[in-house]
């Protein structure tokens, strides 16, 4: 069911949110940018760090965005939620349509839109302005939590307390190396920085390794920008020489 300010007949005010640097983003964002200015009454705002995205909410509520579509992944969709509960931009909060643009896209294939980011965002423009389609809301609790001096987050999928637990397990018993698992932004701030890894695999047809190849080959490239940016995100102070 849709909230009252919603569906009473008018056009939504859409604000999208843009993550470059989510997983699903790093093979490129074209098609993205092209249905955006298309539309060009839409609102839209890149972000990367937690505060560009609190200065885009900011933003919205001044613009009076009701629908946020949220194109990026786990670590994003947390950063949205912390941002909208903790500092309530809005006086009314807005809906949030959560596209797959993750690498794992927990959040949105529980309550977002499935498939392709490219077509759920044209599905939804064509609901917003000519009324196609029959929207479905999902409601989900979200989850708090807190940890004595340190920030409140909330979200509906992450380790947060899973990765606090961990840690103090390792350093009650001495332990050197905790692997929270892979990809989520919001892990920076705990102390975790991205590191690289490596499989093996022998494609037996050639055309088909070959395309495999050439997408490797991008994906690399993207993947050590994501690495070097995230890196200079790190919580650790940076030690000076002598």
């Amino acid at each position: 069911m849709l909230p009252d300010h919603i569906k009473s007949g008018h056009t939504p005010n859409i604000g999208v949110l843009i993550n470059p640097l989510s997983g699903g983003n790093l093979k490129g964002l074209g098609s993205i940018r092209s249905i955006i200015a298309d539309n060009p009454q839409v609102v839209h705002h890149d972000v990367q760090t937690p505060q560009d995205i609190l200065e885009a909410l900011l933003d919205f509520a001044r613009r009076g965005v009701d629908l946020s579509a949220v194109n990026g992944g786990d670590g994003t969709v947390q950063a949205v939620l912390t941002n909208l509960f903790l500092h309530q931009p809005f006086s009314v909060m807005p809906l949030l349509a959560i596209l797959q643009s993750g690498t794992t896209s927990m959040t949105a294939r529980d309550v977002g839109f499935s498939g392709s980011r490219v077509k759920s965002l044209q599905k939804l423009f064509k609901w917003a302005f000519t009324g196609g389609g029959e929207p479905k809301v999902v409601q989900r609790p979200v989850l708090q939590v807190q940890a004595p001096g340190h920030q409140t987050y909330y979200g509906m999928f992450f380790g947060a307390s899973a990765i606090y637990q961990g840690i103090e397990y390792c350093i009650k018993h001495g332990l050197e190396l905790f692997e929270p698992g892979a990809q989520g932004e919001h892990k920076i701030s705990r102390g975790f920085l991205p590191t690289p890894t490596w499989s093996a695999h022998w494609i037996k047809h050639p055309e088909f390794s070959g395309a495999i190849q050439h997408f490797l080959n991008q994906e690399t490239q993207g993947m050590q920008a994501y690495i070097k940016d995230m890196q200079q995100r790190s919580p650790y102070k940076k030690q000076t020489g002598d």
